[in-house]
């Protein structure tokens, strides 16, 4: 390798370096402006629920197996080139909110514009819904046990991937989506 090779990629690295600092100062300022009220996500959290209800058909069935219940009525994404994505919702257990919490997540790629939209993670599953609670971050992309679950034409729930112990409803004013990506996001307890 000759000394301008080795120079590109030093300064490569270090704006690499640069750019993350960069990035994880900008989700923590996010964070700060985007900080919602309990009372604020508690009636969100019922709004997305109706909203999840009246799109899809079959949703009651889902809503009435799931151990526990992870509502975020709201997650901003944009991007240009760099990605980030910045949600706060509740867990609810039995229709009785246990705790709330954060998604951070960042991605790099081809990306313009921006977007909002809700999602639902249900646990239907008892360890997988304890494993959830005791993290200090948990992070789906990692997990092969989440999978999105999308809807037909006629708002009928695709039934091939209903047996996992995560599912993973993404919804925005037009019903369910699929296009929301989890990998690379974390979820955070936070307290209201």
């Amino acid at each position: 390798m000759n000394k301008s090779t080795i120079q590109f990629r030093l300064k490569l690295f270090v704006s690499i370096i640069l750019f993350a600092v960069t990035l994880t100062l900008s989700l923590q300022a996010f964070n700060t402006v985007l900080a919602f009220s309990a009372y604020t996500i508690n009636r969100d959290t019922a709004r997305t629920i109706t909203s999840f209800k009246s799109h899809v058909n079959g949703s009651n069935e889902i809503l009435r197996k799931a151990k526990g219940l992870l509502i975020m009525p709201a997650i901003y994404q944009a991007g240009f080139g760099v990605g980030g994505k910045y949600g706060e919702g509740a867990l609810q257990i039995n229709k009785k909110t246990v705790g709330y919490y954060n998604l951070i997540g960042a991605s790099l790629g081809f990306q313009l514009g921006g977007q909002k939209k809700s999602m639902i993670v249900a646990f239907m599953d008892d360890k997988v819904l304890s494993d959830f609670r005791s993290s200090q971050g948990y992070e789906f992309g990692a997990d092969a046990s989440a999978v999105a679950i999308t809807a037909g034409g006629d708002g009928r729930l695709n039934i091939n991937d209903m047996n996992k112990p995560i599912l993973v409803f993404v919804i925005d004013q037009k019903g369910l989506m699929y296009n929301l990506s989890l990998k690379g996001s974390k979820f955070n307890k936070i307290n209201k």
